[in-house]
């Protein structure tokens, strides 16, 4: 089986297909917000690619399986990985998006993670030979530190973690340091007040959230889905910060655009304010649905799923992620807003730095995996694969391949 494990994709044009999925997304979402979803996603294929988990998932269901179950990201392309801050306020590399995060084999995040290099590769014009150089330095990056996971207790792994400082300073590449370093200042420079300076009006306990229609909006536009932090959020976090926020009070939601994919998902803000005129607190709450990885299931608290999977993958969390229910009996998840994130601009990159990302994002996917995966067996499987590079280049070539058929079907028909 592992063999066949990467082979390539044959390319066919799907537009009913991929027309008919798409509609399957909208459904549950804003009405009024698909207009903006079809508009990003048709940006560009790796735009398009971005917003159409569901149907990666959907075609890697249909290949072969390597039986090595993880906790997946289920998104893992280029855009979700980034900084943020651990409890301690140390700045941590890791990934970021955990909306589709389920149970499944470790070939899935990585060849959608290998998929997104190509079409990065290609949107920078790295050339005829840069996709695939691109994908190689994923592949044996990964492997790499597969096999170096593999080597260590479970206890050593479970304590593993990207220190911004100490990977940005080991850095040969001096354009790509600087360039890094430069984010990391900046998500640094990203915390409650910088996020009330730019998205409120007012002082004080008189603040409210800007109108800033399309992208920020006041709830009540969305229809009667109002979370609270008293719809069992409280309950799903840690009794510090529990009682960190009992000295807090929400003053004001508003409804925030976000990403690509999310697009017409539920995604609100919520202003807590404290005592002091500078004791604010800005909470993102989501709103959580099935996993496009987890075909059919509806029996869960799909926020309970996405922070349970978020906890397990990243070597520290945020300490306000949580799980609760919505006005309307939905599911959702809260996290602090901006707190110190930061992420890579791809058009910034040049073609030696966009391969020291890959390499970044490849230890970071190796890392998460080895958390929850057997990383030996993952290095036995990938030792057993002659050529195991080359084989998951050709798998993102010729999906990339498919991607680009695929949003041209889907920028033609909402042009």
């Amino acid at each position: 089986m592992s063999q066949h494990l990467f082979e390539p994709w044959c390319a066919v044009p799907r537009a009913d297909q991929i027309l008919g999925l798409n509609q399957d997304q909208e459904q549950g979402r804003l009405s009024w917000l698909l207009p903006l979803r079809r508009q990003r996603m048709a940006a560009s294929a790796f735009s398009f690619f971005r917003g159409a988990a569901a149907q990666m998932a959907r075609d890697l269901a249909q290949g072969p399986n390597s039986g090595e179950q993880l906790q997946l990201c289920g998104d893992a392309h280029l855009m979700n990985f980034g900084f943020y801050a651990s409890p301690e306020r140390t700045l941590l590399f890791d990934l970021n998006d955990f909306d589709e995060t389920h149970p499944g084999p470790f070939e899935w995040d990585l060849k959608r993670l290998a998929v997104s290099a190509v079409l990065a590769a290609r949107e920078l014009g790295m050339g005829e030979e840069g996709p695939q150089t691109a994908v190689k330095t994923l592949a044996k990056r990964y492997r790499h530190c597969i096999a170096s996971y593999s080597e260590r207790n479970r206890l050593e792994t479970w304590y593993a973690r990207l220190d911004a400082e100490a990977f940005i300073h080991g850095l040969s590449n001096k354009h790509f340091r600087s360039y890094l370093q430069n984010v990391a200042d900046q998500a640094r420079g990203r915390d409650s007040l910088s996020s009330v300076r730019r998205l409120c009006v007012g002082e004080g306990s008189s603040r409210r959230f800007r109108n800033d229609p399309p992208t920020l909006q006041p709830l009540d536009l969305a229809e009667n889905w109002r979370p609270s932090l008293n719809n069992g959020y409280l309950d799903t976090i840690r009794v510090e910060v529990r009682a960190l926020l009992q000295h807090f009070e929400v003053v004001d939601q508003a409804l925030k655009v976000v990403g690509v994919g999310s697009v017409g998902r539920r995604c609100g803000l919520a202003l807590l304010q404290g005592d002091h005129p500078n004791d604010v607190i800005v909470l993102q709450v989501k709103e959580a649905v099935a996993s496009a990885v987890a075909r059919g299931e509806t029996d869960r608290q799909q926020g309970q799923r996405v922070v349970e999977g978020q906890r397990l993958m990243q070597s520290t969390s945020d300490p306000f992620l949580g799980w609760a229910t919505t006005g309307d009996g939905g599911h959702c998840y809260w996290r602090q807003f901006r707190d110190w994130k930061g992420s890579v601009d791809l058009a910034a990159l040049d073609d030696c730095c966009l391969l020291d990302y890959l390499k970044l994002c490849a230890e970071a996917l190796a890392k998460s995996h080895a958390r929850s995966g057997n990383p030996a067996a993952i290095n036995d499987l990938l030792e057993g694969i002659p050529h195991f590079p080359s084989q998951l280049a050709d798998y993102a070539l010729s999906y990339a391949n498919q991607t680009v058929l695929d949003h041209r079907a889907f920028a033609q028909a909402f042009a």
